[in-house]
């Protein structure tokens, strides 16, 4: 979850450094969409995955839909959100909203993450993390409730009914398999838009060194957010993992930093402090935990 971490707190800024305006914030969702798809297929088809009628049913089909119009409204309302709103502001509220929003559905639909959101220390870690955003973000910055905050409060809302319906598909089939079937779906969701928008054709007029940045970016972010968060909210709870993401303003305003020559404030090198603090909290006591279990079997 960690390494996720890493990867979310690159992508806006390898986006920004790499592309230009030459396409539309949907042209370039769909061509990530495109190439993430067409690699994780290459290597599906290597591995030669093979599953029987009973798992891979007419419920997870059904999940599969599902979620890939649940994404897809996800995108649209969160770009045309950052459009409508100053880009600080932006970054908070879709950081924080998407956590919270996450968090909070999960507990309601997912059974074992309640027990999560009610830990003591789960609660500090997020409240410390929450304040970390908002000085990473807005540091003093005034912040206003306008239509494009509304836009990426309800697109968060989305992304955790999307997050509860990944959680709630049978293990069984590989993260590989679930995202290789949601991108097909996705990218059929997303013709459809881009048809209708009358903005398909713009995919065309692009030169081969922008589809290589874009397909460089691709790889690296949505391959690498398909190894290791889709596989970590498998493994440790959802609501861990949630809280987990809000550390990527440190990797973003770092590489802001070194990469595009912007400069830090104060307050934000406070705001990544406790980002940090947040995320060691969480470790620490998933170590302690651990070590309890072991102990107790031993004895």
């Amino acid at each position: 979850m960690l390494l996720t971490v890493v990867i979310w707190g690159m992508d806006n800024v390898l986006i920004k450094s790499l592309l230009n305006a030459e396409i539309s914030s949907v042209g370039l969702i769909y061509l990530r969409f495109i190439v993430a798809t067409l690699v994780v297929s290459i290597v599906l088809k290597i591995k030669k995955e093979t599953y029987s009628k009973e798992v891979v049913n007419s419920k997870y089909k059904n999940q599969i839909i599902v979620m890939a119009l649940l994404i897809s409204l996800y995108y649209i309302l969160q770009v045309n959100g950052l459009n409508l709103t100053k880009a600080v502001i932006s970054e908070f509220v879709g950081t924080t909203m998407t956590t919270l929003s996450t968090i909070v559905i999960l507990a309601i639909f997912v059974k074992n993450e309640r027990k999560q959101i009610l830990n003591k220390c789960t609660i500090l870690a997020l409240i410390i993390a929450i304040f970390g955003t908002f000085l990473t973000a807005l540091g003093d910055v005034s912040f206003g409730l306008d239509f494009g905050v509304i836009l990426i409060i309800i697109a968060d809302i989305f992304w955790g009914l999307y997050t509860m319906t990944y959680m709630k598909i049978d293990t069984n089939i590989s993260a590989m398999r679930v995202n290789r079937d949601l991108g097909i779906i996705s990218i059929l969701v997303y013709t459809v838009i881009l048809l209708v928008t009358k903005q398909f054709g713009e995919i065309f007029n692009l030169g081969i060194i922008n589809i290589l940045k874009i397909a460089f970016a691709s790889v690296l972010i949505d391959i690498g957010t398909i190894i290791t968060y889709y596989v970590a909210i498998r493994i440790i709870s959802g609501v861990k993992c949630s809280i987990l993401t809000l550390a990527s303003p440190i990797i973003s305003f770092t590489l802001s930093y070194l990469w595009l020559g912007e400069r830090i404030a104060l307050m934000q090198y406070v705001g990544c402090i406790l980002l940090f603090a947040s995320s060691i909290l969480l470790v620490i006591k998933d170590i302690s935990n651990n070590t309890q279990k072991e102990s107790l079997e031993e004895n």
